[in-house]
C-alpha cells in the first residue's frame, strides 16, 4: 500500500482513539492534557491547543504534545518561557480566519512558529525540536456555541483527506468540555441539595413539635428526638405504640374520625386539637396534623407533626380577640407572614431576614421594601384586597434579595378591612433550580441534536420516538419522516439480524454494539458502527433503547483498499518465493558438485604426493647425502608440506607415509584402546605396538610435544580414514 495513504489511515484511527479517550474527563486542564500526551506518546504527529484571551485579540498556548525537555530548550532560545507565547490576532490574517471566522485551514507546520516569532527564528526552531516541514491543520474549538481557540495537528502527505477527523476531533474536545461543565454544575447542585438535607434533618431533630410516622393503623412506627421534651415518652417508649393510646378518651372518638378522613387519599392532610396524656400523668392540649404520604414510597406512612398548645388553650380566654390573628400565623409559621395595617404600615413581623432587626422593620412602610418597578404594582393589588375583602397573590423581587411569592389576605374576616396578613414565601431556590433546569435541558438538548454521532431513542417496540440532528443528516430524512418508523425500516438487507433484533424487539437490559448497514433516503448503503443502550424506569423495567450510529463508510472502504492492496503484495511475494526456491534448488545442486569435485582433487593430490614423491624421499634420506643436499630435501619437504597443508589439517606431510600397520594401530588409539588391548587385538607384542605408537607420534609431528595421541588422532580422524581407504 502506498506508505502516504497508511499514513492517513493510521492517524485518522488515532484521532478516533484520542477522541474516545478524553470524554470522562472532568475539567478543561484535563482534557487538553489528556490530548496533548496522546500525541506525546504516538511519537510521530503533533498537536498543539491555542485558546482565546479573554478580550478576544490574542491566543496563547494552552496546551501542546511538544516535550517539556524540548519546551525547556525553546525558551532558552528564544529568552522566555515557550508557555507564554503570545499571538496577537491583528498580525495573523491566518488565524484571524480560524478563530474568528470559524474556518478550518491546512498550511505548512513553520507558518504556525512564525506567527509567535520572527521567521529566521521559527527555522532554528524547527531544526531544535528536529521537526520536518510537513501539513498541518487548523481548526476552531467552541465551547457553548462559541469559539474559544485554535487546535492545530500535524498532517499526513493527505491532509485534505485528514481535514474531517481534524474537525470531527475538534468536535469532540467541545462535547468533552461541555460535559465537564454540565458535570460540574451537576456536582455543585448535589452538594446543595445534600446541605438541604442536612438542613431540613436538623430542622426535625430539633424542633420543639412531635414529628412521627405512622402505619395505617395509627402503630407509631418513627417519632422524633422532641418527643421527650413534649410527652416525658423517649422515641424507643413510643415506637411500636398506638397513637389513639395516648389520647384522651373523650377525644379519641373525633380524633380517629378525623384519622380515618385523612388517610383515604393520597396527599391529604387533617388537622385536629385533642388531649393528650403526659408520662407524669397529666393531660396536655395539642394540636396534630396527618398527612398522608404512604403512597410516597421515601415515607410510606403518616407523617404526623404535634404541638403541645396546652398554655396556649390556658391563656385562650384572654387573647379571644386576636384569635384569627395568632390562628393564622400558627397555621402558616413556616413562610414570612406580616401584619399591614391600612396606611401600609408593617405592624408585626414572624421573622427577619439577616441583616436586619425587628426595630428596623416595624413601623416602616411595606412600600420601602420592593423594588420601584413593581411598586406600583403592588400597592394597586393591596389596596384591591382591601376594597374587596379577596386575597391576591404576587411574586416580587424584594430590595434586598430575595425573590417572594406573596400571598395578601384580609386579617378580618367580617366588616370592614382595616388590616392585611402578608404572607411571603422565598421561592429564590425554587425559580433558580427551574432556570437552571431549563438551562439544562436546553444544553441537553443542544448536545443531542449536535452530537456527531447520529443520536435515536426507541420505545419498546423499536418505533422511533426521537432523533438527533446528526440521524437526519446520516438517514438522509426529516425528523417528521423518520419518528414513528420502526427502525428496521432503515436497515440494510446484508445488516447481521442479532443487533437488528435487539432495537426492533428489545429484552436485554445489557448494551450491545456491533457493526450494521443502513439504507440512506437516496438509496446507497451507509456502514455504520452502532451501540444500542436499553432505557429503563424507576423499578428497572425495559422501556426503549438508545442506539448511537457513527458513519463508518469512509473507514471501510479504506480497510477494502488496504486488503486488496496486502493480497496484491500477497500474490507477488509468492510470484518471487517460487522462483528464489528454483534458483535456491539450482545453487544446492552445483555447490554438491563442487564438494564432490574437491574431494576428488584432495584425493588425486594425496594419492599422487604419496605415491609418487614420499617413497622417494624417503629412500633419498637413507642414502649418504651432503650438507646442500640435505637442505634442498629439506625444502622438498617443506614444499610439499604446504602444498598438502589444506588437505591435511596441519598434519606434516610424513602422516602420507604412515604404513598400513600403523594406520590401523591408529585407528584403534583413536577408539580409545589401550596398548595391551591393540597388542591382543593384532597378535603383537606391546614393544611392537610401542614402537609403532612412536612411528606414529613422529610422522604426525608431535613427537616432541605434550599432546595426547588419542586427542589429537581424533582431532585429525578425517585424514587417517582416508588413509584407511
Amino acid at each position: 500500500m502506498d506508505k502516504s495513504l497508511t499514513d492517513l489511515i493510521d492517524i485518522i484511527q488515532f484521532t478516533e482513539n484520542v477522541a474516545a479517550k478524553i470524554h470522562g474527563a472532568r475539567d478543561e486542564s484535563e482534557i487538553f492534557k489528556l490530548v496533548a500526551e496522546e500525541f506525546l506518546r504516538s511519537e510521530q504527529y503533533m498537536a498543539g491547543i491555542l485558546l482565546l484571551a479573554n478580550d478576544g485579540l490574542s491566543l496563547r498556548l494552552a496546551e501542546t504534545s511538544i516535550s517539556p525537555d524540548v519546551m525547556a530548550l525553546i525558551g532558552d532560545k528564544v529568552g522566555a518561557p515557550a508557555r507564554e507565547f503570545i499571538i496577537d490576532l491583528s498580525t495573523s490574517a491566518m488565524l484571524v480566519r480560524v478563530a474568528k471566522g470559524g474556518e478550518t485551514l491546512q498550511i505548512e507546520s513553520p507558518a504556525i512558529l512564525e506567527d509567535f516569532l520572527p521567521k529566521a527564528l521559527a527555522s532554528d526552531l524547527m531544526e531544535l525540536i528536529q521537526a520536518r516541514i510537513q501539513p498541518a491543520i487548523l481548526t476552531p474549538l467552541h465551547r457553548r456555541g462559541e469559539i474559544i481557540g485554535v487546535l492545530a495537528i500535524s498532517a499526513p502527505e493527505l491532509a485534505g483527506h485528514f481535514i474531517p477527523s481534524v474537525r470531527n476531533l475538534a468536535r469532540h474536545i467541545t462535547t468533552a468540555l461541555e460535559l465537564a461543565d454540565e458535570y460540574a454544575e451537576r456536582a455543585r447542585a448535589e452538594r446543595a441539595l445534600q446541605d438541604s438535607e442536612e438542613y431540613f434533618r436538623s430542622l426535625i431533630e430539633n424542633a420543639p413539635d412531635i414529628i412521627g410516622v405512622l402505619n395505617a393503623d395509627a402503630t407509631i412506627r418513627w417519632v422524633g428526638p422532641s418527643s421527650e421534651p413534649v410527652s416525658g415518652y423517649t422515641p424507643d417508649e413510643l415506637m411500636g405504640m398506638n397513637a389513639f393510646d395516648l389520647v384522651h378518651p373523650d377525644d379519641v372518638p373525633d380524633a380517629m374520625e378525623t384519622f380515618s378522613r385523612g388517610v383515604k387519599t393520597s396527599g391529604d392532610t387533617v388537622s385536629r386539637e385533642i388531649r393528650f396524656r403526659h408520662k407524669d400523668g397529666s393531660w396536655r392540649f395539642a394540636e396534630f396534623t396527618a398527612s398522608h404520604l404512604i403512597d410516597n414510597p421515601s415515607v410510606g406512612g403518616i407523617v404526623l407533626n404535634c404541638r403541645d398548645i396546652t398554655e396556649r388553650k390556658q391563656t385562650e380566654e384572654a387573647f379571644r380577640q386576636s384569635e384569627h390573628r395568632f390562628r393564622a400565623i400558627v397555621e402558616n409559621a413556616p413562610d414570612l407572614f406580616a401584619i399591614v395595617e391600612r396606611d401600609g404600615t408593617i405592624s408585626f413581623v414572624n421573622f427577619v431576614f439577616p441583616g436586619h432587626r425587628f426595630e428596623d422593620i416595624l413601623g416602616t412602610s411595606v412600600y420601602d421594601y420592593v423594588l420601584p418597578e413593581l411598586a406600583d404594582t403592588y400597592r394597586q393589588l393591596q389596596e384591591r384586597v382591601f376594597e374587596t375583602g379577596r386575597s391576591e397573590r404576587l411574586e416580587v423581587v424584594s430590595n434586598f434579595g430575595p425573590i417572594l411569592d406573596c400571598r395578601i389576605a384580609p386579617l378580618e374576616k367580617e366588616g370592614p378591612v382595616n388590616r392585611l396578613m402578608v404572607i411571603m414565601t422565598d421561592v429564590t431556590d425554587r425559580r433558580r433550580a427551574e432556570e437552571a433546569l431549563r438551562q439544562s435541558e436546553t444544553r441537553y438538548r443542544q448536545l443531542f441534536d449536535y452530537a456527531p454521532d447520529s443520536v435515536i431513542i426507541l420505545n419498546k417496540d423499536g418505533v422511533i420516538v426521537e432523533c438527533s440532528h446528526s440521524a437526519m443528516l446520516l438517514y438522509g430524512y426529516s425528523k417528521e419522516e423518520m419518528i414513528g418508523k420502526s427502525i428496521s425500516q432503515f436497515m440494510h438487507a446484508s445488516s447481521g439480524t442479532s443487533l437488528s433484533e435487539s432495537l426492533s424487539h428489545p429484552t436485554s437490559l445489557e448494551p450491545t454494539e456491533g457493526e450494521i448497514r443502513i439504507v440512506r433516503s437516496d438509496g446507497a448503503p451507509v456502514h455504520l458502527w452502532r451501540k444500542a443502550v436499553p432505557l429503563t424506569d424507576a423499578d428497572g423495567n425495559l422501556t426503549g433503547m438508545l442506539a448511537y450510529d457513527r458513519d463508518i463508510t469512509d473507514r471501510k472502504r479504506a480497510e477494502e483498499l488496504l486488503r486488496k492492496h496486502r493480497d496484491h503484495l500477497e500474490k507477488l511475494v509468492k510470484e518471487r518465493t517460487s522462483s528464489l526456491e528454483d534458483a535456491n534448488t539450482a545453487l544446492r545442486v552445483m555447490l554438491k558438485t563442487a564438494d564432490q569435485m574437491k574431494a576428488e582433487m584432495e584425493e588425486s593430490v594425496l594419492f599422487n604426493v604419496r605415491r609418487f614423491a614420499l617413497p622417494y624421499i624417503e629412500e633419498l634420506k637413507k642414502c649418504e647425502l651432503n650438507a646442500k643436499q640435505r637442505s634442498y630435501l629439506e625444502m622438498l619437504e617443506r614444499s610439499l608440506d604446504e602444498v598438502t597443508k589444506p588437505f591435511l589439517q596441519g598434519v606434516p606431510v610424513q602422516a602420507l607415509t604412515l604404513t598400513p600397520t600403523e594406520v590401523t594401530v591408529a585407528n584403534l588409539i583413536k577408539q580409545g584402546k589401550t596398548t595391551k588391548e591393540i597388542a591382543e587385538m593384532l597378535k603383537m607384542s606391546t614393544r611392537t605396538v610401542e614402537t609403532h605408537r612412536y612411528n606414529i607420534r613422529s610422522k604426525l609431528g608431535v613427537n616432541n610435544r605434550t599432546v595426547n595421541l588419542r586427542t589429537y588422532i581424533s582431532s585429525v580422524g578425517g585424514l587417517v580414514d582416508r588413509l584407511s581407504s
